[in-house]
């Protein structure tokens, strides 16, 4: 994949619990990554598509390859949250250049 190809940023966000000093609970999405993306909408076609299916999915990042991500991450893309549906994808020739997540917007 070419450099060229991701322009936009976005941050994979994970979800932590920890305990205070004092005994509390604190559950919170911390930022794990801020990675370079190819980012985009799905077409209203593919959007269709995916209601036939029951997914929830309305866009797509593709990033290099990095190992850990899951479907229990969300990323932030412009101000907005998504969560990853489903495991990333790899590519089709190595399965180590890049990683295709679906995203549904976050309400």
């Amino acid at each position: 994949m070419k450099a060229s190809e991701l322009r936009q940023r976005l941050v994979i966000q994970n979800f932590i619990t920890t305990r205070s000093p004092t005994g509390a609970i604190k559950k919170e999405w911390v930022n794990l990554y801020s990675l370079y993306c190819s980012f985009e909408p799905l077409s209203v076609k593919d959007v269709i598509a995916a209601n036939t299916t029951n997914s929830k999915v309305t866009a797509r990042a593709i990033i290099r390859y990095r190992e850990g991500i899951t479907s229990a991450m969300q990323v932030i893309y412009k101000g907005k949250t998504y969560s990853i549906e489903g495991n990333p994808l790899e590519d089709k020739d190595s399965g180590i250049e890049y990683l295709t997540l679906m995203l549904s917007i976050t309400e």
